[in-house]
């Protein structure tokens, strides 16, 4: 592809090579993007041999260190000897560093949803220059893109994290009298071009409800089985007095933030402080949060890397997920419930169908009107006066994890449909 690579333009520490450096290898290719290559040496078994497949993850939307396609699926791929390389636009945090054995290409930032269809559309060429078996991607916008894939004879995987057509009525950018419009031209648009793809991944059962039944599997956001540790003092977490409760995601009004930083003010103990990590792009909600961090009863800590968010879970009372009701958040199987159980902490969640079932069915957490902030503060005082219980409910919220509720199980899936499609 005419790059030419760097091979001392960034270092990165092997975290698994005792204390040895390894070079993260940087191009430039000839319309300017920029490629990297992590040289930390995988293990033997999944060394890539010369002959190995070439997947491609591609986004235009996500950052490349997204947690589902960078640090799940592509590991996941890599481990199992693939040959992958992932395309994405430029990372959350600067300290990232791509999976071994995964080549990356960083697509320039750009501003403006006119002016992103327009890049998304024309990222075909540049996929072709890699030559990929499979091409496995993530944007409803790159779907004209696929298509012209297939016309190449591209083999293609689409994976869709949302139901399009429910986000599209919540967008408030889209004028409300067009939103029914838009959505149903998006369900038929969507729907049509699924029937010339290879395969489909849907996170949900609502999601794939929409897509044909013999080409669509389930691939839950589950965590990884690396990324809730070893059993440390998570479960003991919920016992301690100094232990705080803590929200991490992004901080919007439908995520019921403002219901639960005024719950925490309507608790029976003094002592409840919800540490919140996250970002907040909503300028009137960030000057309301602001004024109710003075009172002290909440923390704002801002974007926080997912291995310190980690920590973090693990070392509160509760994990708050307080969603307010909405098509899109009703069927959603939001990936931070997961990673409240593998935290070892009970959960305090909101009181939907499919979020009560899971709940309910592992015994991990308490569901609440995320409507009504005296039922959320009734659900903390109760994890506050009830130690025990909500100790044995967090450890049992991270016995579903390890047991079935891991991606460890779902990659199976997934290595399943590459292996049919690459006959």
């Amino acid at each position: 592809m005419g790059i030419t690579w760097n091979m001392s333009s960034l270092q990165c520490r092997a975290r698994n090579s005792g204390q040895r450096d390894f070079g993260l290898a940087v191009g430039t290719g000839p319309d300017g993007l920029i490629f990297a290559r992590n040289l930390m040496p995988i293990p033997w078994h999944a060394q890539t041999p010369m002959t190995s497949p070439r997947v491609l993850q591609l986004s235009t939307v996500h950052p490349w260190d997204d947690n589902r396609i960078c640090r799940k699926i592509c590991t996941s791929l890599a481990e199992a000897g693939y040959d992958v390389t992932l395309m994405a636009r430029e990372p959350n945090s600067s300290d990232s560093e791509p999976p071994a054995g995964v080549d990356l290409v960083v697509l320039p930032s750009v501003k403006g949803r006119m002016s992103r269809g327009l890049s998304s559309l024309g990222i075909w060429r540049r996929v072709r220059r890699l030559r990929p078996d499979i091409v496995h991607f993530h944007d409803p916008e790159l779907i004209p893109a696929a298509l012209i894939l297939k016309l190449f004879g591209y083999r293609v995987i689409y994976d869709v994290h949302e139901h399009v057509p429910d986000d599209i009525m919540e967008k408030e950018w889209i004028p409300s009298f067009l939103r029914r419009v838009v959505s149903v031209i998006t369900d038929v648009i969507e729907r049509t071009a699924s029937s010339r793809f290879d395969a489909i991944f849907a996170v949900t059962r609502h999601i794939a409800r929409r897509f044909p039944e013999r080409r669509t599997r389930l691939l839950r956001n589950f965590p990884r089985l690396v990324e809730i540790g070893d059993e440390t003092e998570s479960p003991g977490s919920a016992s301690r007095e100094d232990a705080r409760l803590v929200f991490v995601g992004g901080i919007t009004p439908q995520r019921g933030i403002r219901q639960m930083v005024t719950a925490v003010g309507l608790c029976d103990r003094t002592n409840p402080v919800l540490d919140i990590l996250g970002e907040c792009v909503d300028e009137p909600l960030s000057a309301w949060l602001a004024d109710q961090a003075s009172s002290g009863k909440i923390i704002l800590h801002g974007w926080v890397e997912k291995g310190a968010a980690s920590q973090w879970m693990a070392s509160s009372r509760a994990g708050l997920l307080p969603y307010l009701p909405s098509k899109a958040h009703i069927e959603a199987l939001p990936t931070k419930l997961f990673e409240y159980m593998g935290a070892g902490i009970p959960v305090i969640a909101s009181d939907f169908p499919r979020w009560r079932e899971i709940i309910d069915a592992h015994q991990c957490g308490i569901v609440a009107d995320p409507t009504d902030p005296s039922a959320i503060a009734a659900a903390v005082d109760w994890i506050y006066d009830n130690p025990a219980e909500a100790k044995a409910m967090g450890a049992r919220g991270r016995q579903a994890i390890e047991s079935e509720l891991n991606w460890e199980s779902e990659a199976e899936t997934m290595k399943s449909v590459y292996s049919t499609l690459l006959g």
